[in-house]
């Protein structure tokens, strides 16, 4: 497997240079704390309110200019832009250390196709207002191939976001969070046993078989996060769309499916490339290779060493 389809221009992704091994499931909602930089690709996207910035939504990080997350945590559209802002590389949201990186909201990019009232094609991109710095705190997620079986190759996935305490609970955690659950057949998910047909096209669910694991309202448009083996990278395999119940264990949580959208992820990505208007956040090795031969180009001319003008650039 390609284990970076869409962050090419980086050597890794989905790699967690300060996390210990996980150990065996966690228990009940709420889950345990993560340690820092256990999850570097997760981020907390936070709106303004009366007591400060409130986490919103979560995210993931795909590449220095893009976080992934989910287009229902802007469908109420009463905030602009400039309000929101992303908070990256943080574990306790209210507690932010040197190693945060704070970013403003570029734009949005809803997948086109989504509906609201269904909440199909729950997907979003957001592009950031300048580049993230990676480092061991912040890293970028990878993206699983369009033709791996998520259902059956995946056996060890997590969830991580800075969830409800209680399903009633008006205050999320303010300490990062994550559990352990496992991808069901979305057939038996949508079956009468459970969501009754209520599952659109392109989503997953996932949860612990004996219950008592899901997401809640704060892990909203944060990442599925499985792996193909111990040595694997992580892959964000699903989004976190919507649920019923929260660590109730009776219900399992449906994510939005991230493969049938890689060739939009893509699509989106590549465009700002060609966008004059959005050039100057971009930062490319190959731009930068070019600018470095035509400036050493100049100087042979200067000293009278570059004779042929087919060596130009």
């Amino acid at each position: 497997l390609d284990t970076c389809q869409l962050t090419r221009i980086y050597d890794t992704c989905g790699e967690r240079p300060l996390a210990p091994d996980l150990g065996k499931s966690m228990q009940i909602v709420g889950g345990i704390n993560a340690l820092p930089g256990t999850w570097p690709w997760l981020v907390s996207l936070q709106v303004p309110s009366a007591k400060g910035p409130q986490h919103l939504c979560a995210g993931s990080i795909l590449d220095a200019h893009w976080v992934l997350t989910a287009a229902h945590c802007f469908k109420s559209g009463k905030r602009s832009l400039q309000s929101h802002r992303i908070v990256i590389g943080a574990t306790d949201i209210s507690n932010l250390l040197d190693t945060v990186q704070l970013r403003s909201i570029y734009r949005i990019v809803p997948y086109q196709e989504y509906n609201p009232q269904s909440e199909a094609n729950d997907i979003a991109l957001v592009e950031l207002s300048s580049p993230v710095i990676f480092d061991n705190y912040v890293q970028p997620a990878c993206l699983p191939h369009s033709t791996v079986d998520s259902e059956t190759l995946f056996s060890d996935c997590y969830i991580s976001g800075w969830r409800m305490t209680t399903q009633r609970g008006k205050e999320t955690s303010v300490i990062l969070q994550e559990a352990r659950v496992k991808i069901l057949e979305t057939s038996k998910c949508n079956s009468s046993w459970w969501y009754n047909g209520a599952m659109s096209p392109y989503t997953l669910c996932a949860r612990y078989e004996d219950g008592g694991i899901d997401t809640c309202q704060g892990d909203s448009g944060g990442p599925l996060m499985c792996k193909t083996s111990p040595t694997s990278p992580f892959y964000v395999v699903g989004i976190t769309s919507w649920g019923k119940g929260c660590g109730e264990g009776t219900n399992p949580e449906v994510y939005t499916s991230t493969q049938p959208f890689l060739k939009w992820i893509h699509g989106e990505m590549v465009k700002t490339e060609g966008d004059p208007a959005l050039k100057h956040q971009l930062i490319h090795p190959s731009s930068c290779l070019v600018a470095s031969l035509w400036i050493a180009c100049l100087l042979l001319q200067s000293l009278n060493l570059l004779q042929s003008p087919h060596w130009l650039l």
